[in-house]
Formats: C-alpha cells, sequence, structure tokens
C-alpha cells in the first residue's frame, strides 16, 4: 500500500470516528398565543424560534447548521416545536393585526418548556392589509404564495437582513427572500438565478443566460452550493434558466467578496442555497408559464418528529407545441426540440439522540432528440441528454457541550451528445444545412465525493468558536471534440479524452471575539492538504479576517480580507452545438502537478446604514487579485493548432452603491456598479471577458388595490469585450478532400466591445383569497420598450452595406448596385415578449 493511500485511509477512519456522537436527549417548546386583552386564542400566528447556532444562514464559518424553525399555530392558539436541543433560543411571534413579539428562551434540560404569551393589537397595522390568509414564513428566503403580503414580506425581508448583519461580518453579503426574487420581475416566471442578476456587482453574459457573472469573473468562478455541494451545471435550456427551483428554498445568500471558510471552491463568489424544510400541516404552491409548471408541497407529522418537501419542475413546451401541430398538421416546423425537469425533496427526522436530514436535487435536460427533431436547424441536427444530482444526509448531534453536524454528500454532473449518422441530413427549408460540421460523439462528466463535520459551542456565546473538517475526491472525464471557435476540417485531428482527478482533505477554525467596545471581528484560517498541485504545492493555506463597528446610529463599516483556492475550472465550451452559438455544457479541468488551482485573494470595504423606518443603503469597494487562471490563448493570429488553455493572471476592483425600500405599500432597490477586470497571460494584458464597466439596476413593485401589484425592473449596462474570430473558408474537391483557402483567424483578446444593454421589464400581479386557497394570475412584459440589444456573439460571419444601400432618393432608371463588407454577426436580443402565468397555494 502506497503512503498516499494509507495517508487517506487513516483520515477516513478518524474523520468516521469523530462522527459518533454522544447520545443527547432533546426536548420540547410549546405553548399558547393569546389576544393580550381579551384571551381569546390566536390562530394563524407565525412562530419561530431562532438560536445562534440554528440561524436561517449558517454562521460565519458553518455549513452544516439547520435553519430556523417555523410554525403556525392552531385554531386554539397553540404552537410546539420537538426535537430541540438544549440551548438559548430567540421566540418570535407575528400576526396581522397584532404587534410583534420577541422573547428570549433557554432549554436547559431535555424536557417540556412551556411558553405562552399574550399579543398587542395593533389597529393601525391593519389599514392597509387586504389579504385574508397572510402565509407563514419558512427559513429566510420564505414560502412563495399566490397573493403577496407587502407587511408580512416586508416584515420578513427587515428580519431577514438583521439576522444577515448579525451573523456577517461583511456588509458585501447577500440575502435574498421570495419578496426580492418576485420584486426582480424575472423572465417567465419566478427565476432566483436572474433576480441575483439585479444585484451589484453581479452580471451575465446576455439576457439568454441565467448565469452569473461576479465582478468581473465568469460564470465557472462563482460556485453554487445547494446543502453544502457544488453544483457544476445548474442551469436548464442550454442556460437560459436556473435549475434550482425556488419553491424548494429555504435559504438563501450570496457571498461575492471575501467567503466563508467552509465554501472553498468558488474563487469569485458563492451562492449557498439551503432547502426548506417542511412545516406543520399539509401545505402546497403551484405555477404554471408559458416556460414550466411547477408545484412544491410540504408538510409534517402531528408530534413534528418528522416533515417533508418536494418540490418538482417541467417544461411542457414540447407538449404542446407536439399537440398544436398535430391539430394543425404542420410540418413540425415550431416544435420545441426538447425538455427539462428538475425535482428536490427534503426530509428530516427527530432521532432522538439528535436530527437526521436528508435532501437531493435531480437535474434533467434533453435537447433534439427523436428522428422528427434532428432534421431540423435548431440545433443543428444534433442532440444532448444531460443529468445533474446532488444528495446529502447529515446529522446533527451533541457531543457533551458541543454541537456537531456530520455530512456525507456527493454533486455529480455528466452529459452526452450522440453521433448524427450520416443517413440524419441536417437541412434549412430544404437545403443542406452546412454551417457546422457532423456532431461528434461526446461525454462530460463531473464528480465530487465528500464527508466533512462541524463543532462549536452548544450555546451561543458571546466568544464563539467554529471548528470543522472535510475530505473530497473529485473527478472530471471529458472524450469528444476540443473547444474550437471554427469548424474543424478533420475532427479527428481535434478530438480530446481528458480525465483527472483530485483528492484533498481541509479543516478549519474561526473564532469570533470583540477586541474593543463595539467592535466585531471574525478570524480564521482554512487549511488544504493532498496531492501537490501547480500554484497551490501539497499544503495550501487560506486565511480570513473580517471586522465591522459602528460608524452612527444604525451605520456600521466592515473591512475583509480572504484567500480561496478553486479546483475546477472551465476551459471552455463543450457538448452539442445548440442554435445559434449556444452548447450545452462546459468542458472542466482539474488542478494537478500541470493544471494550476486558481488562488484568489480578496479584499473589501463596505458601509451600510439604515435610513429610516424600511431603508437600507450600501456601498461597497472591492478588490481582488488572482492567479493560476486557465484562459484561451489570447495571441492573435491562426486560430489552428492553439494550446486548449495558458495559464495567467486576474485583477478586479470596483464600487458598489445600492440603497433598497424594504417594507411597505411599496418597495424598490436601486443600484449602480464600477468595475474594472483584466487578465495577463502569455506577455499580453487584456480586458477578462466579464469586464462591464458600468450597471444600473432599479426595480419597484407596489400594491394599488387589495388585489392587484404593479412592478417594475430595469436594467442598464455598458457592452461587454469580445474577441473578433473568422470561421475561415475551405474548399473540397470531387473525391472529398478539404483544404483551407483562408485559415480560421482571431483578433487580439477581448480588443473590442458590444453595444450597451438597456431593458425595461413590466409585471401586473393580480391575487384573491379564498377560504381554503389562493388564486393569483400575472402577465409580465420583457423588454417593454423594444430596445435592440446585442445579443450572442457568432464571429465575423456576417455583412453589413456600406455604399448603394437603397436609402434615400434616387433618379428613375438609376441602377444601384449594393456595396457589402464583412461584419461582426451576433444573435439578436430578445423583443418585446408578453408572458402570463397562474398561481395556486393552500
Amino acid at each position: 500500500m502506497s503512503r498516499k493511500s494509507a495517508l487517506l485511509e487513516a483520515l477516513v477512519l478518524l474523520a468516521a470516528l469523530a462522527a459518533l456522537p454522544l447520545r443527547a436527549q432533546t426536548g420540547t417548546v410549546s405553548g399558547t398565543i393569546r389576544d393580550a386583552e381579551s384571551a381569546a386564542p390566536i390562530p394563524g400566528a407565525t412562530v419561530t424560534l431562532d438560536g445562534g447556532t440554528h440561524a436561517a444562514f449558517p454562521s460565519a464559518g458553518s455549513a452544516f447548521v439547520s435553519g430556523t424553525r417555523s410554525t403556525r399555530t392552531g385554531e386554539a392558539g397553540e404552537y410546539r416545536f420537538n426535537g430541540v436541543e438544549p440551548g438559548d433560543y430567540r421566540l418570535h411571534v407575528q400576526r396581522l393585526g397584532y404587534r410583534s413579539a420577541t422573547v428570549e428562551v433557554t432549554l436547559r434540560s431535555p424536557s417540556e418548556s412551556r411558553l405562552s404569551l399574550g399579543l398587542q393589537v395593533q389597529p393601525v397595522a391593519l389599514k392597509p392589509i387586504h389579504v385574508s390568509t397572510p402565509a407563514a414564513a419558512q427559513d429566510s428566503y420564505g414560502r412563495r404564495t399566490a397573493v403577496g403580503d407587502s407587511q408580512e414580506a416586508g416584515e420578513e425581508r427587515m428580519r431577514t437582513e438583521r439576522l444577515r448583519q448579525r451573523i456577517h461580518l461583511a456588509s458585501d453579503v447577500r440575502s435574498m427572500t421570495h419578496a426580492d426574487v418576485e420584486e426582480g420581475v424575472t423572465f417567465g416566471e419566478t427565476d432566483l438565478f436572474r433576480a441575483l442578476q439585479r444585484l451589484p456587482g453581479v452580471s451575465t453574459r446576455d439576457e439568454f443566460s441565467a448565469e452569473l457573472w461576479t465582478r468581473g469573473a465568469q460564470w465557472d468562478q462563482t460556485r453554487v452550493f445547494f446543502d453544502g455541494l457544488p453544483l457544476f451545471n445548474p442551469v436548464h435550456a442550454v442556460g437560459f434558466l436556473s435549475a434550482v427551483n425556488p419553491d424548494a428554498v429555504g435559504a438563501a445568500a450570496l457571498h461575492p467578496g471575501v467567503q466563508p471558510l467552509w465554501a472553498g471552491g468558488g474563487a469569485a463568489g458563492v451562492l449557498d442555497l439551503r432547502s426548506r424544510r417542511g412545516q406543520g400541516k399539509l401545505a402546497g404552491m403551484g405555477e404554471v408559464s408559458l416556460v414550466s409548471s411547477r408545484l412544491a408541497l410540504d408538510g409534517a407529522t402531528e408530534d413534528g418528529a418528522t416533515s417533508w418537501l418536494i418540490a418538482g419542475r417541467r417544461t411542457y413546451l414540447d407538449v404542446l407545441t407536439a399537440v398544436a401541430e398535430g391539430v394543425l398538421s404542420s410540418d413540425r416546423t415550431y416544435r420545441f426540440p426538447g425538455n427539462f425537469m428538475d425535482l428536490a425533496g427534503r426530509v428530516d427526522r427527530d432521532v432522538g439522540f439528535g436530527t437526521l436530514e436528508t435532501s437531493a436535487l435531480l437535474q434533467r435536460d434533453a435537447f433534439g432528440y427523436g428522428p422528427e427533431l434532428r432534421g431540423r436547424d435548431i440545433l443543428n441536427g444534433s442532440a444532448s441528454r444531460s443529468t445533474s444530482l446532488a444528495a446529502r444526509t447529515t446529522l446533527h448531534a451533541r457531543m457533551g457541550a458541543m454541537r456537531t453536524s456530520h455530512t456525507l454528500g456527493f454533486s455529480g454532473f455528466g452529459s452526452s451528445a450522440p453521433r448524427r449518422t450520416d443517413d440524419e441530413p441536417v437541412t434549412d427549408h430544404g437545403r443542406p444545412y452546412d454551417r457546422f460540421p457532423d456532431q461528434e460523439p461526446s461525454s462530460n462528466r463531473v464528480r465530487y465525493f465528500s464527508f466533512g463535520g462541524e463543532a462549536g459551542p452548544a450555546r451561543g456565546a458571546p466568544e464563539a468558536w467554529t471548528l470543522g473538517y472535510r475530505l473530497v475526491r473529485q473527478e472530471v472525464r471529458y472524450a469528444g471534440p476540443a473547444p474550437t471557435p471554427f469548424a474543424p476540417l478533420d475532427p479527428a485531428e481535434y478530438a480530446l479524452d481528458a480525465r483527472g482527478a483530485l483528492w484533498l482533505a481541509a479543516a478549519w477554525g474561526e473564532r469570533r471575539w470583540h477586541p474593543l467596545p463595539g467592535v466585531t471581528a471574525d478570524a480564521g484560517v482554512r487549511l488544504e492538504g493532498g496531492p501537490a498541485v501547480s500554484n497551490g504545492g501539497a499544503l495550501r493555506v487560506a486565511p480570513r479576517l473580517a471586522v465591522r463597528f459602528p460608524a452612527g446610529p444604525g451605520t456600521t463599516v466592515s473591512a475583509a480580507l480572504g484567500r480561496t483556492y478553486q479546483y475546477a475550472q472551465a476551459v471552455g465550451p463543450a457538448g452539442a452545438f445548440a442554435e445559434r452559438g449556444f452548447r450545452s455544457d462546459y468542458l472542466w479541468v482539474l488542478a494537478g502537478e500541470d493544471t494550476p488551482a486558481l488562488r484568489a485573494d480578496v479584499a473589501t470595504l463596505g458601509a451600510e446604514s439604515w435610513l429610516g423606518e424600511g431603508w437600507l443603503a450600501g456601498a461597497t469597494a472591492y478588490l481582488r487579485r488572482s492567479t493560476g487562471i486557465v484562459l484561451p490563448d489570447p495571441a492573435p493570429g491562426s486560430a489552428l493548432g492553439r494550446p486548449l488553455w495558458v495559464e495567467g493572471t486576474g485583477l478586479a476592483r470596483g464600487v458598489e452603491l445600492s440603497a433598497r425600500r424594504l417594507a411597505g405599500a411599496w418597495t424598490g432597490s436601486a443600484s449602480y456598479t464600477l468595475g474594472w477586470s483584466h487578465n495577463e497571460a502569455a506577455g499580453r494584458r487584456f480586458a477578462a471577458a466579464a469586464d462591464q464597466r458600468h450597471t444600473v439596476d432599479l426595480s419597484v413593485l407596489a400594491r394599488v388595490s387589495p388585489r392587484w401589484r404593479l412592478g417594475a425592473a430595469y436594467t442598464a449596462s455598458s457592452g461587454l469585450p469580445y474577441t473578433r474570430a473568422s470561421d475561415g473558408e475551405a474548399r473540397c474537391d470531387s473525391a472529398g478532400a478539404c483544404a483551407w483557402r483562408e485559415e480560421p483567424w482571431l483578433e487580439g483578446a477581448n480588443t473590442r466591445r458590444t453595444g450597451a444593454f438597456g431593458s425595461l421589464d413590466l409585471l401586473a400581479e393580480w391575487g384573491r383569497s379564498y377560504r381554503n386557497f389562493e388564486l393569483g394570475a400575472y402577465l409580465q412584459l420583457r423588454n417593454a420598450l423594444g430596445r435592440d440589444n446585442p445579443g450572442r456573439y457568432l464571429g465575423f460571419n456576417g455583412t453589413r452595406c456600406v455604399e448603394s444601400c437603397g436609402r434615400g432618393w434616387y433618379t428613375p432608371g438609376e441602377t444601384r448596385v449594393p456595396i457589402l463588407e464583412p461584419a461582426d454577426e451576433f444573435v439578436p436580443g430578445l423583443p418585446t415578449i408578453p408572458v402570463v402565468g397562474l398561481r395556486i397555494s393552500f
């Protein structure tokens, strides 16, 4: 047995022994909520149990803590929380028409603790409220309902922000609730990723993409975690929609700067998504839009020992268009060429000595399958099928005076594109479609195995600390054509069979303390060890420090420094060609002796201030220095024979300003980002592909009547860099032998920029509450101003008229011959599109 194998087995054995918890009994917190004056029970009140170690957001160094527990009082005003570990908690009660109340609760022994409260009537709050059945909040993100409640949503957003400020010292951490997503007026349906694109410092390639570009870094440098597991392709429909159903989300936090110690893997940012825990009686939420239909159900047993959640979504455009074409007897010209689905679930179980959580997320996409679809040009006669799965089991238990969490998890992504045979020709309106070559088969796979845990004090002490460990193994495998900006004449020349594997052991520790009166500091370090990797060695050290101090009433100033290592990077598009420049997935490479680890050093300085009731303003300056980035070769010239990647560095800096109105009859946000991002590689300095200098985002959502809400969201940004590329020109003889007449070529990297982008999106939403359910409908208008925005760059393949273009006055009989010249070609941006949808909740 090798020394490396022996060391790995020893670490696994030690970790497994550490995971064995001591038996610790749990208790119960229960009681009754009554009217303080009449002593009548109050049904339907929201009761939230929040503890320092059981917060809706993970603590500064935690990946494995559970969310805030919420329930609603029954007809007799009673509530009950089972499986509560001894410790200090905060009980928060709110009900429409009453003043909210918060009390401290201490559970000292594994017995039942009863606490009953009386709520004071608050008549003023009843005036603007027109909804008779408010929904209970679920964790920090909240459970959506068909009828939006402005007051309850506003209170939830303010609680979430204050909770975020208490847990995360850096002011640039962004928390999201369902109200934030609705306010973002996302395209087609409530899309979490597209709502995040409205935040300062977050952008994307174009309006066809739900990918997140964080502070001048591309998509692969923003790692999305679902219950502590990384997702490697969390988008549907070649990137158009996010693949995480927001109805399954219990908490969402974006870390665009210094990242929490548990979350290694995203050099530019981390999006931390936590699944929602089922609560109380059976409840559901459904939505039908032009994009997809989805349904979420959750509930719990009567004793509260077991809770569950299941949320599913599927597009039905393929079914509807197939039915329509059958009725119209058409030639399948308009049939949608694929489908996607996702399914998320979670089960929580009180096991006596602790709590066992199990959650999973399954995603699937299929495009271009079926002989009736392959003959069409939507996917250039190609096909692609992909599947993603993330699953984990977490045990929360006590070990003496410590709380512990231990998680076993797996995350994987796989895609395949079959070869198109010669008897399946591609045609475009009856003519051979030869823009792209016959599809070469490809297979893409990413796997991530993880076992880890954390420990901290059982009670939230002023001098809190956290210790954690994780064992990880990652594998990548790709077999297929190498990504190139042109169509190779001989596909075998560009065939690629790449694979890699990496294991590492990580340990971290973090402590919060108060070095001076009013000053709070978090300091910690993460150690990662394993086989030596380029740009990191065998032992990598990633320190972290965050400090916050008050600067006036309601105002705080924060500063943070940190380092992150990222081991998996995307080097280019992979999978099947989709129509007009889109690809189904990415080719990933792992760090090793010849491939660098991406190391990012980040510094931020920020300030936040509460400006009156419900207003929160912030400003952040950031600096990020990255080394070990894998980049396309930036040298101009022939595109033939280029390396798959070259190693480079990156520097990003900028300023972000924002103001938000979180509560009231109307809510809104305004933000401005000024940023610069550039790379250096192969002796050249050039703008990064995600270098967007100016971005403005505005949004507003207002209740104009008891049943109607109106909203608008506007985004304006400067152009993005691109590299001019030509496909070249080839000639083939009668024997089928082909040669380049003009070789494909590239200009200098990112020397040109697209035009500016601007889009106004409008929303009209109607909702009504019935006795046992709520019903809502909405109408969106995408790009209401009809702006001609640039889409995805296709290459230097188009033409434009420069002389005798047929414009203006001319003499009868005069012959004009238009003169054309080559031009860059872009996918046209989205036109003005109306979208309708229906929601129901119970």
